[in-house]
């Protein structure tokens, strides 16, 4: 088990300026910004080329009609009104 000098060592290590953390957060720093703006410009910009109609347009006159309306058979209700 190590003692505890040398742990609060490592974390001293690890927290003083120049240390592998600081250098991870300057990466990230810029890293991360630079991901967000090309996903959003991804999904900005994929729609406009994806091929395929999106949207399609519906004639109510060669769309099917049901000739009666919705019923339910054999309902059962489980649980509890308060």
């Amino acid at each position: 088990m190590p003692d505890a000098g040398a742990i609060r060592s490592a974390r001293q290590r690890w927290a003083a300026p120049g240390s592998s953390h600081d250098r991870t957060v300057a990466v990230l720093r810029v890293v991360l910004p630079v991901a967000i703006g090309i996903m959003a410009a991804f999904v900005v910009v994929l729609p406009l080329y994806a091929g395929g109609d999106v949207s399609f347009l519906l004639d109510k006159k060669k769309v099917a009609v049901a000739q009666e309306r919705i019923r339910i058979q054999s309902a059962t209700y489980r649980g509890q009104d308060d």
